[in-house]
């Protein structure tokens, strides 16, 4: 973390830059959503990496969230003088979000930032439209503008209030079309800037990165026809956890959701449901505007992230539908506060209502609470909702990666073999469910290594992975990063000798070689085979030539080493280290003149680096 000094990285590279080595991995859609980094950026240089400020923010938010879902929807749907505020739409929608479970993701998690933000100032935008629709100042103009572009640098999913803050200004604001028009213009602005911005940070609108992973794609596997059909199952799904949310999980991947075809009435009936519901939203969305505004809220922000506009690399997420939640609870609350009026116990219907509240409220809460709980730790989530998504390939990887980093940090021996077990099982498990998983592949075999250092499965799954990786590369350094550890010389060479059967053309794998056989066996002419190789593979490998004349050095063939040294040289000049090598090896091969040329010039290069500092 660099705090407030990477704020202009932020703002002008993909949300993912850095993940892996500074290279820019983003998903399909692209990922720029600097607003979030910002507020951690600013935080850390403050606070640095205390954990327990970073969920205050979200619960702040959240909190900020409720009372402006309070405030806009009574703007829209004012409270009568007769009804008691505590028993208002308003009230009712702002309690059915403050206590929803589906958001137990968003504030327990403070990636959830993103989503708080994006929502906040989203609905801030609509209410400041309303009020721009009414008194018309420049000021609020602006503002709208402004913080509809923060909305946009939170998260793209905003951008689909350009359509719902028309929707709530022709339904819940004098026709004033004038009015109308004039919002456009700072809405759209703000759009441009955005749009700008993420040009310049990711290249384009829209990544055009093509994924090949089943853990970026799930539909990889798919045909068009079950892609739909799944993504028609996904939305049932997100409808049946907004009304009846049990059971929660984290982990959605493949295949916790099946592959589902047409023939399937977990697709057929899902579809019909938000046909006809969009269908009803339009055709009576001015005899019944609260209820059509609440479905077509919940469809126009689902749809950024329904996969049918684009893959957004999973199937589904419960912080995908925290902007449509709100859609969902405005139509309970006001199914309720009419239901009550229709059917009242004893002619008084605010006991229907108080019912009716008191028996959904009081569930939603114990199943916040109970969620809660589980987001106390990684081991707690991950161990507990593998058996929600026991069929998830990243799940069993994720639990499995986390079982492996717990023992080998162990100083218990019994634990940690039990451990190294049970990551083996579930990596056994996300390969069966995704045989092209290349990444547990490669961890099964550094956990079968350290189970009971196994070269062999160590080697095959490496295999694997190169295999079926498009950047084998990866896992050759990742694996040489390994075989640091490896406090037997026999079996690190035994692993970097497999490396090298594998993938023969790596300077990295004939590099470590060289240095292996050099350091351990004192082979130097073994030494000087793989760091010729390295040299050959990269020519430009100044190590390699260090190394190379090293061993030709303690091989007594100091003339080969002065000729690689001097190689050597011509890659890096100022190597001062290299300079006074040569006048020594010069002085070895009684060639006084060239050694004390040699040590003269490094004596004055050392001089000059004085005097610099």
């Amino acid at each position: 973390m660099k705090g407030i000094s990477g704020i202009k990285e932020i703002l002008t590279t993909d949300a993912f830059y850095g993940l892996l080595g500074n290279k820019k991995i983003g998903l399909e859609g692209g990922r720029y959503r600097p607003l979030s980094f910002i507020i951690f950026a600013i935080i850390y240089d403050v606070f640095g990496s205390y954990a327990p400020i970073y969920h205050y923010i979200n619960i702040l938010l959240y909190a900020l969230t409720c009372f402006l879902i309070y405030v806009f929807t009574q703007k829209i749907i004012p409270v009568r003088p007769i009804t008691r505020w505590y028993f208002s739409i308003p009230w009712i929608t702002a309690i059915f979000f403050l206590v929803h479970p589906i958001h137990t993701e968003v504030v327990n998690n403070i990636k959830g930032l993103d989503e708080i933000l994006a929502f906040f100032l989203s609905l801030l935008t609509v209410y400041l439209s309303l009020l721009f629709v009414e008194n018309q100042k420049f000021i609020l103009g602006f503002f709208i503008g402004f913080i509809f572009l923060l909305a946009l640098m939170a998260k793209e999913n905003a951008i689909t209030f350009l359509s719902i803050i028309p929707l709530t200004q022709y339904l819940f604001s004098n026709d004033r079309k004038k009015s109308y028009i004039l919002t456009l213009f700072p809405l759209l602005t703000a759009t441009g800037i955005y749009f700008f911005l993420r040009i310049h940070a990711i290249g384009s609108i829209f990544s055009n990165q093509e994924m090949f992973s089943l853990m970026n794609n799930p539909f990889l596997e798919m045909t068009c026809s079950q892609k739909y059909a799944t993504i028609c199952y996904i939305l049932g799904l997100y409808l049946k956890l907004l009304l009846f949310p049990h059971p929660l999980t984290y982990d959605y991947y493949p295949y916790h959701i099946p592959i589902i075809s047409w023939q399937d009435i977990r697709a057929i009936v899902p579809f019909l449901i938000h046909v006809s519901g969009a269908i009803f939203a339009l055709a009576a969305i001015r005899r019944y505007k609260i209820f059509s505004y609440g479905i077509l809220f919940y469809l126009m922000t689902l749809s950024i992230v329904s996969n049918v506009i684009f893959t957004v690399g999973t199937f589904m997420n419960e912080r995908f539908i925290y902007f449509s939640s709100y859609g969902v609870c405005l139509i309970v609350s006001y199914f309720i506060c009419h239901i009550s009026a229709c059917f009242s116990l004893k002619g008084n219907k605010m006991e229907v209502r108080s019912i009716l509240l008191i028996i959904i409220v009081t569930f939603f809460s114990i199943k916040t609470i109970y969620r809660n709980t589980f987001w106390k730790d990684d081991f707690t989530l991950l161990s507990h909702d593998i058996n929600i998504s026991s069929e998830s390939a990243k799940g069993n990887f994720n639990l499995a990666f986390l079982l492996y980093h717990r023992a080998i940090h162990s100083s218990n021996i019994e634990t940690r073999q039990n451990e190294l077990s049970l990551a083996i099982d579930y990596l056994t498990k996300a390969i069966h469910i995704y045989p092209g998983y290349q990444i547990a592949h490669f961890s099964m075999g550094l956990a079968y290594y350290q189970l009971d250092n196994n070269i062999v499965k160590l080697l095959d799954q490496f295999k694997q992975a190169t295999s079926l990786s498009r950047d084998p590369d990866f896992f050759v350094n990742e694996l040489l990063l390994f075989t640091k550890d490896i406090k037997n010389p026999d079996h690190k060479i035994a692993v970097l000798e497999g490396m090298d059967s594998i993938l023969p053309d790596k300077y990295g794998i004939n590099y470590n070689l060289g240095l292996s056989y050099g350091q351990y066996k004192r082979d130097y002419s073994t030494a000087i085979i793989y760091f010729s190789r390295a040299i050959h593979l990269k020519p430009d490998f100044f190590d390699a030539y260090l190394n190379l004349g090293v061993a030709y050095q303690f091989n007594q063939d100091y003339l080969q080493a002065v000729n690689i040294f001097e190689k050597a040289l011509e890659l890096h000049t100022d190597d001062i280290r290299l300079i006074r090598n040569l006048g020594f090896l010069y002085l070895k091969m009684n060639m006084p003149d060239k050694a004390n040329a040699y040590l003269e010039i490094a004596r004055q290069k050392e001089k000059n680096l004085e005097k610099r500092f």
